[in-house]
């Protein structure tokens, strides 16, 4: 699954996935995803799996919705318990988007992959 080049609008910002190999940390340690707001880029470790990598693309989200809502300071535990809750409530339930007035076909944003 390829997620590179994907746009995501978060609030007034538009940020680009990039998903990258060896993915690291200031301070060396391995990271999953991180979400670069001056840069308006999502990175993505590469190699993880594809539901491995949707969890993290909404975990990076979730911190740019908190970020743009005046919080600074995220729980990880909590951000990845909504990230793995979240991606599994939309898929147990596909009709919910279009109840919330979300259809399922929309115009991509621009760069946003059209496989």
């Amino acid at each position: 699954m390829k997620l590179n080049r994907l746009a995501v609008q978060i609030g007034p910002l538009t940020f680009t996935v990039k998903e990258t190999r060896g993915l690291r940390a200031d301070d060396g340690d391995k990271l999953l995803g991180q979400l670069r707001y001056d840069d308006q880029v999502i990175d993505l470790e590469a190699g993880q799996g594809p539901d491995a990598k949707r969890i993290t693309l909404i975990h990076e989200i979730l911190h740019g919705i908190f970020f743009n809502a005046g919080l600074r300071d995220h729980d990880e535990q909590l951000i990845d318990l909504v990230a793995t809750g979240f991606l599994d409530l939309l898929r147990q339930n596909p009709h919910l988007l279009p109840a919330l007035g979300i259809p399922l076909t929309s115009a991509p944003l621009a760069g946003a992959p059209t496989e």
